[in-house]
Formats: structure tokens, sequence, C-alpha cells
């Protein structure tokens, strides 16, 4: 028979099991003529870190200007472009009434819609919330961001931050996932500094940032757990649990993102 490419079997475990040596194991029983291939990538699929292989759609870029529009990519714009609540609350209600970018960032600028004491970053962060809400192309996650509860739109904006980038995706999935996982409701800065340790070994892009970018991309990932419901303030180390709608359950899993689920307590 013909022998079955390992990056793809690779591909399947890693996307559909939130335990891949125990799946690994369970193929192995069903499947014995591939153990050969299987035992070549085994350390691959038991050893590495959760996101050590980039996920569907994914790209690793070094330079986020050259990744094609639409496409998730490990960007610091996260320091600049942060959960932003509010803005993005208010903006995903003037997309629903069919305004397009230009209209958002005028009647946003004209009005004063952020109530920010100046209109410097206006119009950056507009165009900002715009792109994130308009990147999944999904009216009913936009919806609820909009007029959901105070919660549920969070958590909301949360996926659809993960969805833009990968950053905020795989610290989400590798560290916060996995707590819930394990039922460790602990959290400590400690882990945020190991996992960007972690992901500038691994990409490029990451392992160029200055320290004080490295240091702000630290400090918005637990003011984004703060911000989303997770902690109570920047400064808590007990993780709270999350309970995402139903409606948002089904979002993540038709849009194929089931990988997501347990930054969301979902398993």
């Amino acid at each position: 028979m013909r022998s079955p490419r390992p990056d793809l079997i690779l591909f399947q475990i890693r996307k559909t099991a939130s335990r891949p040596e125990k799946t690994f194991m369970e193929i192995m029983q069903r499947t014995p003529q591939f153990g050969t291939i299987f035992k070549s990538i085994v350390g691959k699929i038991i050893f590495v870190e959760p996101s050590t292989h980039s996920r569907k759609g994914h790209t690793q870029m070094n330079n986020e200007k050259c990744a094609p529009q639409g496409t998730p990519i490990y960007s610091a714009s996260i320091t600049r472009e942060q959960f932003l609540f509010y803005e993005n609350r208010t903006v995903a209600k003037l997309l629903l009434e069919g305004k397009n970018l230009e209209d958002i960032v005028k009647q946003v600028t004209d009005e004063n819609l952020f109530q920010l004491p100046t209109q410097k970053s206006v119009r950056s962060i507009a165009r900002a919330c715009f792109n994130r809400l308009t990147f999944t192309h999904n009216d009913a996650l936009v919806n609820m961001i909009a007029n959901g509860s105070a919660s549920d739109a969070k958590l909301a904006l949360l996926y659809a931050f993960m969805c833009q980038n990968l950053i905020v995706r795989d610290f989400m999935v590798d560290v916060v996932g996995e707590k819930f996982r394990v039922g460790l409701a602990i959290f400590d800065k400690s882990d945020v500094a190991r996992f960007v340790f972690t992901l500038g070994n691994r990409v490029e892009s990451v392992s160029k940032l200055s320290d004080e970018t490295v240091k702000k991309v630290k400090s918005v990932l637990v003011k984004c757990l703060a911000e989303a419901g997770y902690l109570t303030t920047i400064r808590s180390t007990d993780l709270l649990q999350v309970s995402p709608s139903e409606e948002l359950i089904r979002i993540i899993k038709e849009r194929g993102d089931g990988d997501m689920l347990p930054a969301f307590n979902v398993f």
C-alpha cells in the first residue's frame, strides 16, 4: 500500500487531539503498518510544545507587511492594538449599521465616540478595531461583540483577537488552555515569561523583538486576561473560570477552530 505522508498524519494528530501522545498510541494500535512512519516522527508528536507546528492557515512571517490580508501572523502589533473592548464594541455597532471603514473612522473622529482626551490616535485605533472585527468575516461574531452581554462580548472579542494574532492565540491555547485542562487555577507572570521565551526560540520574528517590545508584549497578554475576565486584576494570581456562550462555541467550531476551545475552558 502507498505510504501516507508523515506531515499529513502529524497535522491530523495536532489538529484533533488535546493529548497527542494518547492519540499516537491509539493510531499505532489500529494501524500497525504505519509504525515505522509514526516512529520516525514520534518525538515531534509527543515532546513538542502544543503550537510548535503551524495550524491551518497560519503563517510565520518575519515581516508582517508581507502577510496576505486575512492571514494570522505572529505580530507585536498587540503592543499598540490591544484588547480595546469599548472601542471594538463601538466599531462593531457601526459595522452592523452597514458603515464602511472610511465612514466609521470619520464618525468616530467627528463625534469622539471613543471618548479619548485627544484625537491623536483615534484614527489608528478605529482602523485596528475595524481590521480585527472584519478579519473573521463573521457577522454573528460581530453582533455578539456589539450587542451581547459584557462577558459574552469580551470572550467573542478575545476569539477575534486570537484569530488575528498568533501570539495571542498560542498564549491562550498553550498556557491558559493547558491550565484549564489540568485544573490548575493559578496564574503567575512567570508563565508569560516562559511562553514568550519559548516562542522566541521557534519563531524568528519574535526572536528579533527588542527587550522593550518583549516587555510590552508580556504586559499586554496579562492585561488581556484581566480585561477578558480571566483575572480579577493584572496583579491577580487566581485564574478564573470562564463560560462562553453556546453561540460562541458554535461559531468557533463552524470556523474550524476547535483547537482554540481549551482557551475558553471547553473540552
